[in-house]
């Protein structure tokens, strides 16, 4: 929280009568008499001038957090025993840094000067608490988090089933709020039992968020905001309603927003916080354009299907182990068979960390990422047009007996791999892929379970559904295909892998139908190109968008399409512009126009409401 000090005032009446009004005025000056002849601080003073609740006792230090909550309770500043409860729970002692541990149990407001912010009173976290009224269930967003006090009691008065977020501009203090939150957890099991879940994060209030909107019934502002900028803070209430209190001016204001959307105001008391970081016009609505360029960059994954695709090798744990039988069996075989014959018969991958292109800048200045570069491998496979050159020119049956036996070796380790690691469950490969000079061999279970084609085809009840040989079209080389298997039994990209790689395998996911490796592969491909250099990335943006098109995919379309635009110029003088035809070109002027007319609408939102829609007025308090 931050405010620096406080001064109550009553809550605001609709008295009726002019005569109950002059003697509640007669009781207040009469007390306030009384309370100057006797020596009350000038803050007790102005609490009795103001009507509100009084502390009469001068805010000595208690000894400990139970003492500080009695007291608040004996002065009539704390009357809601929930809220009681939770301020047990949550001693402030354990919120406050260690230099200012000594103020801890005062009930003034602490001011932290490394950090530049305030904690406030612990009369006024009960005030705020019980205005608030949260119950169980309640989803809370503490507004300018600083310690993170008054959200972690919030949690506990939310409950297990309820949710608490925590927002400041202050890094430090995000951070001092998680580890203050941390370590109570750690070291109290009351709190850790029943607390509600808690986010803190770095954010400034202002900037709309979709993570935000919507989404709390409770949100408690600990900065005074302006009152023109208040109409930004009310669509953090989710649309059924709920209450949003905040310091306006020099009022603590309660808004209500019930399910109609009309908002209603209480005045609570006067109060004197720290203001919140307000920014300008221009910079919110650049903001809110960052945020939504940044979402066309997105490309959204599809939850894992692995377990509703095999759910016979996932029952009987055996999809986990042969992923593991797999890549270990691959990886041993690689290690254990140095001669330099080629095999045919299975593909030996490289190891994990070794890199498919080793400089992919310079690829991919070379080599457009809608072309496979077919000179590209990786460092430990081998295949036959990549033997040894001594072994190419010598053609002698001893080197032809030795591929032979090797590939009996390979075959043997395979089957005895099989048998160890997975007794049960998927078993021996009962398929093979066949690809011009060499074959990988795989499960049709698996095939079947992950990959439409292969569904229709073995479904289909024709003779080849029984067919244990399936031939690979030529488009698509044998690496190509070893990541189309390693992604079926690994649900994941292969390691390593660089953008003509993935191109490549993109080609073969749309012609296999395995939507979440196409949507694995755009996600790449734009990871990638985000992080070129500028030049390089202009150059490569417009044969992203080519791909997109070639194969009707809707999210790399979107984000080759929001990229150029938002690198226009550096777009339109690379050589790669002019690949590009008349409808993607005007989809990219159309991604331009609609930038200029989102900000319009931005700086109009920005706008405080007038007529119906405006906020209800301050009220005075007399």
């Amino acid at each position: 929280m931050a405010d620096a000090d406080d001064v109550g005032r009553p809550d605001e009446r609709d008295d009726g009568g002019n005569g109950d009004q002059d003697d509640v005025h007669q009781n207040r000056r009469r007390r306030a008499r009384q309370g100057y002849a006797e020596g009350i601080p000038l803050d007790n003073l102005l609490r009795l001038l103001a009507g509100n609740r009084v502390i009469i006792e001068r805010r000595e230090a208690a000894s400990n957090n139970e003492e500080l909550v009695a007291h608040l309770k004996r002065s009539g500043m704390l009357t809601s025993d929930s809220v009681m409860r939770a301020m047990l729970t949550v001693p402030r002692g354990a919120f406050v840094p260690e230099d200012y541990r000594g103020e801890a149990w005062v009930d003034s407001p602490i001011r932290v000067e490394e950090e530049d912010f305030n904690i406030s009173a612990p009369h006024m976290h009960a005030q705020l608490l019980e205005s608030l009224d949260i119950s169980p269930g309640d989803r809370v967003l503490d507004v300018g988090c600083g310690c993170g006090y008054i959200a972690a009691c919030a949690a506990v008065l939310a409950g297990k089933t309820g949710q608490v977020v925590g927002v400041d501009t202050k890094a430090a203090c995000v951070k001092l709020s998680n580890d203050n939150v941390s370590h109570l957890r750690q070291n109290s099991s009351e709190f850790s039992l029943t607390a509600a879940t808690m986010t803190y994060f770095k954010h400034n209030i202002f900037i709309p968020s979709t993570k935000l909107k919507g989404q709390f019934n409770k949100v408690c502002v600990g900065g005074t905001c302006p009152e023109e900028r208040l109409h930004l803070l009310l669509p953090l209430l989710e649309p059924g309603g709920g209450k949003l209190l905040a310091p306006v001016d020099n009022d603590l204001r309660l808004y209500t927003k019930g399910p109609d959307g009309k908002v209603k105001q209480r005045l609570v008391s006067s109060v004197r916080f720290s203001d919140l970081e307000v920014p300008s016009d221009a910079s919110i609505a650049l903001a809110v354009l960052d945020q939504e360029q940044a979402a066309q960059l997105t490309v959204d994954v599809s939850p894992s299907t692995l377990a509703q695709d095999l759910p016979q090798a996932v029952d009987k744990g055996c999809a986990g182990g042969f992923m593991h039988m797999w890549s270990s069996c691959l990886r041993s075989l690689s290690e254990s068979l140095s001669s330099p014959g080629a095999s045919t018969e299975l593909l030996l991958p490289a190891a994990p960390d070794t890199p498919v292109i080793t400089n992919r800048k310079q690829v991919l200045a070379e080599a457009p990422l809608g072309e496979a570069d077919a000179t590209v491998d990786t460092g430990n496979r081998r295949t036959v047009s990549q033997s040894d050159s001594s072994t190419e020119d010598s053609g002698s049956d001893d080197v032809n007996m030795q591929e032979s036996s090797q590939g009996r070796r390979q075959q043997a380790f395979w089957r005895k791999q099989q048998q160890q690691q997975a007794p049960t469950g998927l078993g021996e490969a009962d398929c093979e892929l066949l690809g011009p000079g060499w074959k990988l061999r795989a499960h049709k279970q698996v095939l079947k379970g992950r990959a439409a084609h292969f569904r229709a085809r073995l479904s289909s009840g024709m003779r080849d559904a029984h067919d244990c040989q399936h031939k690979v079209p030529e488009g698509f080389s044998q690496s190509c295909m070893e990541g189309l298997l390693h992604y079926l039994y690994h649900d994941e990209l292969p390691p390593g892998l660089e953008p003509p790689g993935v191109v490549e395998i993109l080609h073969a996911a749309a012609y296999y139908g395995t939507p979440r490796l196409i949507e694995l592969c755009e996600c790449r491909l734009v990871s990638e190109l985000l992080a070129l250099s500028p030049a390089s990335a202009a150059a490569e943006a417009p044969h992203l968008l080519n791909l997109a098109d070639e194969l009707g995919l809707v999210q790399l379309r979107r984000a080759a399409v929001a990229f150029i635009a938002q690198h226009y110029q550096e777009v339109q003088a690379s050589e790669s512009w002019q690949g590009l035809d008349r409808s993607q070109v005007e989809a990219v002027a159309s991604q331009l126009s609609s930038q200029v007319t989102r900000l319009r609408s931005l700086l109009k939102e920005l706008e405080p409401p007038t007529g119906a829609a405006a906020l209800p007025k301050r009220r005075g308090w007399w």
